[in-house]
């Protein structure tokens, strides 16, 4: 992708640095799509105007010149970067407040080739995101922050799907924290899908990140009901976010870890050729044993009192 440093937008956005990524000696971007630049085929940047800041995703066409079918990958970058444009309208439209709200969305042009269009979408900006920032969390204050992230992050999906929305890859490093505004937010509906509309990824097995999919995922079990399966994809990821705050990993690498390879699927390094429902057993068992530990880490009822009396807010 051409830098788009320095360009600015129809509605007076500039763009002012990379996030996730730099710029080579020749002014080249290197390591663009690199986690926490905005995705696979996309990159990040910061922007601002009249002294605010946010933060840009520009979707890079340039890719789909690299596959053997070039107008089939275009469509699919392009269709699923407007049907990312539009869900982030209808997110603004419904007032979702805990879900990172777009600010503006258009298209750069760069050159003359088909390429060179660079759509974009303009996102709040957080102050970072809970997988990092949990770490630099005071310890006396480490369980409200927490918590509050927890319930915030509960009530963001809750108004995704409330829309008909799943989100499919929810995870650490997409509940973002907005300090000024003393709230966390789930951002990055790149990969998330609304019921009745066909878009590229909805055929996809797993659409978000593998490292944190449902064990039924990872076993090519998919439920025939749209919702059950895709709002227990997201339920799952927000069980494994509460157990990346208490155990330090999500939750489906602790299961892992619990599974002979004779019975893990060959995804994961396994041999398992059966079914997952003749597997279900052994993965339950694995689950009760990392629930066993978290339980061990959680605290008490009385801690959990102390924090209910100190006011987290209704999200």
């Amino acid at each position: 992708m051409f830098s788009l440093i320095g360009k600015e937008t129809d509605d007076g956005w500039k763009v002012i640095e990379p996030v996730g990524w730099k710029l080579d000696t020749t002014g080249k971007p290197v390591a663009a799509g690199a986690p926490g630049s905005g995705g696979n085929f996309s990159a990040g940047y910061r922007v601002q105007k009249d002294g605010r800041k946010a933060f840009l995703k520009a979707i890079d066409l340039s890719r789909a010149m690299l596959a053997k079918d070039v107008i089939a990958a275009l469509k699919v970058i392009v269709d699923t970067a407007s049907f990312e444009k539009s869900l982030c309208a209808m997110c603004g439209e419904k007032r979702m407040d805990r879900v990172v709200l777009a600010l503006s969305s258009g298209d750069f042009i760069t050159g003359v080739n088909l390429q060179d269009r660079v759509p974009y979408i303009i996102f709040e900006l957080a102050d970072g995101d809970v997988r990092r920032r949990v770490r630099l969390v005071d310890s006396k204050l480490r369980l409200q922050w927490v918590f509050r992230a927890i319930q915030n992050s509960a009530v963001g999906l809750r108004q995704l799907h409330k829309a008909n929305v799943a989100h499919q890859d929810f995870k650490p490093s997409n509940v973002l924290q907005f300090e000024a505004q003393k709230a966390f937010k789930v951002g990055d509906v790149g990969r998330a899908v609304l019921e009745g509309v066909a878009v590229a990824h909805d055929s996809l097995r797993i659409a978000g990140d593998p490292a944190y999919a449902p064990p039924e995922l990872l076993y090519g079990h998919l439920d025939p009901d749209w919702r059950t399966r895709r709002y227990g994809c997201d339920l799952f990821m927000f069980g494994s976010l509460i157990v990346f705050f208490f155990m330090g990993q999500g939750l489906t690498p602790l299961l892992i870890r619990k599974i002979e390879a004779a019975y893990l699927p060959r995804a994961r390094g396994g041999t398992w050729a059966g079914t997952y429902m003749e597997v279900l057993p052994i993965v339950r068992r694995a689950f009760a044993d990392v629930l066993e530990e978290l339980a061990a880490l959680v605290p008490n009822d009385r801690a959990i009192g102390r924090l209910r009396s100190m006011q987290l807010g209704n999200g």
